[in-house]
């Protein structure tokens, strides 16, 4: 009969015809993995935020029961540079005990996986999140031992990415050219090791060479200022019981919903990395392992480390090739492996003291470089658009902010965007009848444009804050940034790359992303401060979240309204033919500059009405409203000027299509009408967001709205095309007057 839980340690079965061979093979593979782990332990350790022991013992426990219980017979368990990001943070943020409560945490939700056999979902998880955060935290790995490798003298590291490297050079003239020295010479071994030796790892020869010369430059020659393990830890080279280590946790269902995404991040990267081991190992001995056995040996180690101090533990792919490289062909070799590291610490744990910092920053540039599979994440850039965006969204998650969101949002953004992709087109295309050939040409821009929504959705956010804030320059900087880098992509993926639609398509989303990072590195930079000011306590009371959500909800509305008018007035166009389509649209871009414009106005006035609604401050409330209808009579005035003399000059510069231009002709002074009638709505809508009025904003969109499909539909057989432009200034018109009407009561309450 099966095992109902899928629990069978790839031990017990090796053991039944296990002989001598077998056993010197391993021997000498344990010994040789055991010696490999060694450097790599201590620095992971030290990379983690604990003492150099802590990543030893974690290599000794975690090594050691993964072999006992684990379903594969070659995996080698231990810490690994994949969590050094999340470690770090969490002890940053929860100290030692919350890593301990994160970490068995972990350990439960791995085993619930394995007895739930969810060992072979994980192969299901989207290849692109798994480069993409694998190339994130080698990157963050890398970033993380500047301050080593340099010798700089700083009290404290930033925790973020961007901070850090503002900090490192801020601090560059404390450089220290011994410790550089240091680290780029060991580097140069670890590189060159492999050429010369295949039994020897680099990094302990960087290491032992590195250690006798700097104890011969500190203790001999006079040569301070090398910082060495022993000036910065206590190294205790003793295996501690559960009894010795200060495990006071607090471990209630507060303090596990407080950390259990963090628990569910290291979850996740130990599953698919051991997983991920397991499977190269298969293929290169031959052999199947077990990965439901595979996710319960895992997850009963990360529960037993932590209680003697240990730190997150997953099969670790170098160190399982290693063994398998050296003759490894069973979990004695893993085990042999953990004795050889316990009797390392025992006897010469008091010798790591003396290794340099600056050489470990070196094993670790290594570690981050081969696990940067920066040719693997070139090859995914060539793959269909959907994966190089999810790989591109979670790469840039993982260095700005943490894995425990780049892992979330990731998984979020694939399955949302895959999921909505063919609704959402099939929604639009029947609302828009069009040729076949327009459609397969919307088709590909449509799959490559929406990848954009993500950071469309984070820049609203942004935008949200900086007008908020009374800055209306940000979002306005952002806006022409976004313009240049999105004339300049399209014309050098169109031209350059020969892509054609697809060329602009990609424009389009370059420029969305490049407009989110400079809002985020602007948000980061002058507003990130004030963070620690945001009362979330008071925040999320239902009171205020219900005023939220009602404020939000007509706001959200409005422009729903404004979307299904945009779209149905495309729709009208497209089935009256490709010209007609061509010209609506191309005379749309007028109204589209004229929008911009008076946007920025409204964005000024929103802000400043509701800083003076919050004030009670009437008189300058009043004399902001009059200024900017002052600032829209006159702008108004000159956009009807400079399209009425220079509009169809600009229409050429749109497009070389003269039979479109010639028939744009025929509607252009529609085009005329837009400012005078149009600029109304837009300075009342940031009027009354400012003043939180968003009830009646909705009022208004829904009356203008109602009566542009009433003039539409009462006057298109006789007018055609006509008919749907005066709809639109008939709309755009009583936008702003229903607004004007409502605006009395809603200034006087005020």
């Amino acid at each position: 009969m099966k095992n109902k839980f899928d629990f069978q340690p790839k031990l017990v079965s090796a053991l039944k015809n296990y002989s001598k061979e077998k056993f010197m093979t391993d021997l000498m593979a344990g010994i040789i993995v055991g010696i490999v782990a060694l450097p790599l332990a201590i620095a992971f350790g030290i990379a983690s935020g604990v003492s150099p022991e802590k990543g030893l013992i974690t290599a000794i426990l975690g090594g050691f029961f993964v072999s006992l219980l684990g379903g594969c017979n070659v995996q080698i368990g231990g810490p690994t540079g994949a969590f050094i990001v999340i470690v770090y943070g969490i002890i940053q943020n929860f100290g030692i005990e919350g890593l301990a409560i994160a970490t068995v945490v972990a350990g439960i939700i791995l085993v619930i996986m394995g007895a739930l056999k969810l060992g072979t979902v994980i192969k299901f998880i989207p290849y692109p999140i798994v480069v993409g955060f694998t190339s994130g935290i080698a990157l963050t790995i890398f970033t993380t031992q500047m301050k080593d490798l340099f010798g700089l003298t700083m009290d404290k590291v930033p925790a973020d990415f961007i901070s850090k490297w503002i900090a490192y050079f801020e601090h560059f003239d404390t450089m220290n050219l011994w410790s550089l020295l240091i680290g780029l010479t060991s580097i140069v071994i670890i590189a060159i090791t492999p050429k010369f030796s295949k039994k020897i790892p680099g990094s302990l020869i960087a290491i032992i060479l590195m250690t006798v010369v700097v104890y011969v430059m500190r203790y001999h020659l006079g040569i301070t200022g090398i910082e060495t393990i022993g000036d910065r830890f206590t190294i205790n080279a003793s295996l501690p019981g559960p009894e010795t280590i200060n495990f006071k946790i607090n471990f209630n269902m507060e303090t596990i919903n407080l950390l259990l995404p963090s628990a569910f991040t290291i979850a996740m990267l130990g599953a698919i990395e051991s997983l991920l081991s397991a499977t190269v190992a298969d293929g290169v001995t031959g052999d199947k392992h077990n990965s439901n056995t595979e996710l319960i040996a895992q997850g009963a180690a990360n529960i037993i480390v932590p209680i003697f101090g240990g730190i997150p533990v997953t099969g670790a792919i170098a160190r399982t090739m290693t063994n398998i490289n050296n003759g490894g062909r069973t979990p004695v070799a893993g085990i042999i492996h953990a004795i050889v590291l316990l009797l390392i610490l025992l006897f010469l744990g008091p010798l790591t003291k003396h290794i340099p910092m600056a050489c470990l920053a070196g094993v670790l540039i290594i570690v981050s470089y081969n696990m940067s599979e920066w040719r693997t994440f070139r090859s995914l850039m060539k793959n269909p658009k959907s994966d190089v965006s999810v790989l591109l969204v979670t790469f840039f998650l993982t260095v700005i902010f943490d894995l425990t969101i780049a892992i979330e949002v990731g998984l979020l953004i694939a399955i949302i965007l895959v999921a909505l992709q063919y609704p959402i087109r099939k929604l639009a295309f029947t609302f828009i009848q069009t040729t076949e050939e327009v459609e397969r040409l919307a088709t590909l821009y449509f799959r490559i444009c929406i990848w954009g929504a993500p950071a469309m959705l984070g820049l609203y956010g942004f935008a949200g804050w900086f007008i908020g804030m009374q800055n209306s320059r940000f979002p306005m900087y952002i806006a022409i940034t976004q313009n240049i880098v999105n004339i300049a992509a399209s014309l050098c993926f169109v031209y350059l790359f020969h892509m054609k639609v697809a060329g602009v398509a990609w424009g389009t989303l370059t420029a969305q992303y490049a407009g989110f990072l400079m809002a985020l590195l602007l948000w980061r930079r002058y507003y990130g401060g004030l963070k620690k000011h945001v009362a979330w306590h008071e925040v999320l009371k239902k009171e205020a979240m219900l005023r939220f959500f009602q404020v939000n909800r007509d706001i959200f509305l409005r422009p729903l309204c404004l979307v299904i008018v945009t779209l149905f007035f495309t729709s009208a166009g497209a089935a009256q033919g490709e010209i007609v389509l061509a010209v609506n649209t191309l005379l749309m871009q007028l109204f589209t500059l004229f929008s911009y414009i008076m946007d920025g106005f409204a964005y000024s006035g929103e802000a400043l009405v509701g800083k003076y609604v919050g004030a009670n401050n009437q008189p300058a409330l009043y004399r902001t409203v009059r200024q900017l209808f002052i600032w829209g009579v006159g702008l108004s005035t000159g956009f009807t000027l400079l399209y009425f003399f220079g509009g169809k000059s600009f229409l050429g510069l749109l497009t070389n299509e003269i039979s479109v231009i010639r028939e744009a002709e025929n509607y252009f002074y529609w085009v005329l009408a837009i400012p005078l009638t149009g600029f109304a709505a837009f300075l009342w809508d940031g009027i009354f967001i400012g003043a939180t009025a968003t009830r009646q904003m909705f009022y208004s969109m829904l009356v203008a709205s109602s009566s542009f499909f009433l003039v539409y539909y009462s006057l298109h057989e006789w007018m055609g095309n006509h008919a749907l432009w005066l709809a639109f200034i008939v709309y755009l018109s009583l936008r702003g007057i229903m607004q004007a009407a409502l605006s009395r009561k809603i200034l006087y309450q005020s």
